[in-house]
């Protein structure tokens, strides 16, 4: 049984506590990712504030998370401050989206139509973001990532 679970864990890439997570990235996973990326910092951009670099510690705590969220089935925000610290950060914000669009654009019209997600895209304090992508059950889950160190 254990060397199953280790197979399924090497297979899917993703694991949390030792045990696998039965999501996977969409096909165009990096493209949606670079599309929010560069939507992000446009829309920061006209409002003045800085780019966010983008942070291979919050993009693996992101994708992480959208794993988690697609194998529960849920959008969920739970331990988001163990995973702001754990990719070394001390202060950020977090957005989470579900759609059964895989693409860049379903993200976009729900983190841009809610006032608190909006907040959090224009965060003034950030400076470095995640993204992560990942589905189960023909959802694709969204999670975005900024802050600072």
């Amino acid at each position: 049984m254990r060397i199953r679970l280790a197979l399924a864990a090497a297979v899917l890439g993703v694991t949390l506590g030792g045990a696998a997570l039965a999501c996977s990235k969409p096909k165009d996973a990096a493209a949606i990712e670079a599309s929010l990326a560069d939507w992000i910092n446009g829309e920061r951009a006209k409002k003045g504030l800085p780019r966010l670099s983008v942070n291979a510690d919050l993009g693996a705590a992101a994708a992480k998370h959208a794993c988690k969220m697609a194998a529960d089935a849920k959008l969920s925000h739970a331990g988001f401050p163990s995973r702001l610290r754990g990719a070394g950060f001390g202060s950020g914000v977090e957005n989470v989206a579900r759609s059964t669009e895989s693409s860049a654009s379903a993200p976009v019209r729900i983190w841009k139509g809610s006032s608190k997600h909006w907040e959090n895209i224009l965060n003034s304090g950030a400076r470095s973001m995640g993204l992560g992508t990942a589905t189960a059950g023909g959802r694709t889950y969204y999670v975005f990532m900024a802050g600072s160190r």
